[in-house]
This record gives C-alpha cells, sequence and structure tokens, in this order.
C-alpha cells in the first residue's frame, strides 16, 4: 500500500519510485545503470506524441519503464512493450506496468542478438484488473521471429591481386 501511494503522489500517477530506488541503493552505477530522468522521459514522449488509441509502443532497453510511463501519461490506450538484457530492470517495469495499469508485454532479452531469457504478458482481467501472465518465446510479439538461414559451403576461390599505387594529392586551404 506505502508504495502505491508513493507511486501516485499528487495523485497523477506514474512516478517510478523503483527505478530511484534501484539506482540510489541497489545498482550505484554498475554495469552503467544510470535511468533516464523523467522530466527528460516525458519531453522525449511528447516530442513522438503517441496519440492514436490502437499505438503500439515499444522501448528495447526500458530500464525500469520511465520511457513507458512517460508515453502512458499521453495515451493510457496504447499496447506497451518494453525489453531489457537484466532481469531486475525487466522485472521493475512489469510492476511499474501493472501498478499503472499498463497493459502489453515484457521481456528479458538481448535486443541486439535476440536472445531471449523470459518474458510476461499484462492482460486484462474481466473486472479491468491488470494480470500478469508469463510467455514463451513464441508467444513473444517483441522477440523477432528470424526464418532459418540455410549456410552455404563457401568455394576456394583465389581472388585478384590488386595492387594500390600511391599519388600525390592537392590540399585547399581556406584562408579566413
Amino acid at each position: 500500500a506505502s508504495l502505491v501511494i508513493e507511486m501516485t503522489g499528487d495523485n497523477s500517477g506514474m512516478i517510478d519510485v523503483l527505478g530511484e530506488y534501484f539506482m540510489e541503493f541497489l545498482s550505484f552505477g554498475r554495469n552503467g545503470q544510470f535511468f533516464t530522468p523523467m522530466n527528460i522521459c516525458d519531453m522525449m514522449a511528447r516530442i513522438t506524441s503517441p496519440t492514436k488509441p490502437s499505438e503500439r509502443i515499444l522501448d528495447l532497453a526500458c530500464g525500469s519503464g520511465r520511457m513507458l510511463m512517460a508515453a502512458a501519461k499521453l495515451n493510457r490506450n496504447a499496447t506497451f512493450f518494453g525489453a531489457d538484457l537484466d532481469m531486475n530492470c525487466a522485472k521493475m517495469t512489469l510492476v511499474n506496468m501493472c501498478l499503472n495499469s499498463m497493459y502489453g508485454e515484457v521481456a528479458c532479452m538481448n535486443s541486439l542478438s535476440n536472445q531471449w531469457y523470459a518474458g510476461w504478458k499484462i492482460e486484462h482481467t474481466i473486472y479491468g484488473i491488470p494480470c500478469i501472465r508469463k510467455i514463451s518465446e513464441i508467444e513473444s510479439e517483441i522477440h523477432l521471429k528470424l526464418p532459418e538461414i540455410q549456410k552455404i559451403p563457401a568455394a576456394p576461390q583465389q581472388l585478384p591481386e590488386v595492387t594500390l599505387q600511391a599519388t600525390k594529392q592537392s590540399q585547399l586551404v581556406f584562408e579566413f
């Protein structure tokens, strides 16, 4: 209850108490984990202006979900997707989204190599309360379903030898 009261603050919601606590007391900047300040997240969300009701918003290095929460301030009806390499960060995003009634998906994965570790989906229940369900990489909308690539064995080839000749170049000099 104290966490929810702290998160709502002035009843506007979308306050990242978990991220602040994590940065100050747990990570100490380890692994370069310094989350973007909330006012910068708000500015970036206003620049992209996600206003369509069916908008899908993705953050591939979501940290504690601040960028997603900033976008939710502008469009509560969007579907939110977050991914992070750190399991703690992915779970913080999941809790932040759930407590702020945001729906979508959170994955613990390497966004660069597409390596999957875990994932969760936040869905509506019949009472409108968010429900968290663990999902596999096959069910995920974030994880890329790449086609199987057949490797063709490379035939040994002799490439022609190329020689480069050095030439004198003149350089322009501008006087101001």
